[in-house]
């Protein structure tokens, strides 16, 4: 957290929600009163009311571990799951386009077979990459006409 001081932190909302799933599911015999419950719980935690969830997750017939294990997952990530105020700043709120970025710059590139890196290497050409990816790449061919070397600034 120190290198990004003014970064936000926010836990997946859709591994909360499969969380509370795997309890419901263990909790609820009828899909259609899960499927409710589920709603209710996603609702509350888009408004950002947890206590409302935590309070649900007491009157869930499961077992007190399970539901041990959900509640102090979910108290546990309490500061990241502000996810009313995330959504209303225009943040994401689920992890999938950061492991698809992920998946897309990092891994087709630097998983091919036979490769080896070294951590300064694979930096670099991640440098490149994302740029290319992000249709930034005027940075790095007005960089290279400036005769500066390393990447461009805000590209890291």
């Amino acid at each position: 957290m120190s290198a990004y001081p003014d970064s936000t932190l926010i836990l997946d909302f859709y591994h909360a929600m499969e969380h509370l799933g795997k309890l419901a599911q263990g909790g609820i015999g009828s899909p259609v009163k899960r499927a409710s419950w589920l709603e209710d719980q996603r609702k509350s935690l888009l408004a950002s009311r947890l206590g409302d969830v935590l309070a649900c997750l007491e009157a869930l017939p499961v077992a007190p571990a399970d539901r041990l294990k959900v509640r102090s997952y979910l108290e546990a990530n309490r500061k990241r799951m502000d996810y009313k105020a995330y959504r209303d700043r225009g943040l994401c709120i689920g992890s999938g386009a950061i492991e698809s970025a992920n998946q897309a710059v990092v891994q087709v590139r630097l998983k091919r077979s036979g490769q080896r890196w070294s951590r300064v290497g694979a930096q670099r050409v991640l440098n490149l990459r994302t740029c290319w990816m992000s249709e930034r790449w005027s940075l790095v061919e007005a960089q290279l006409r400036s005769g500066k070397s390393g990447m461009p600034t805000g590209v890291s």
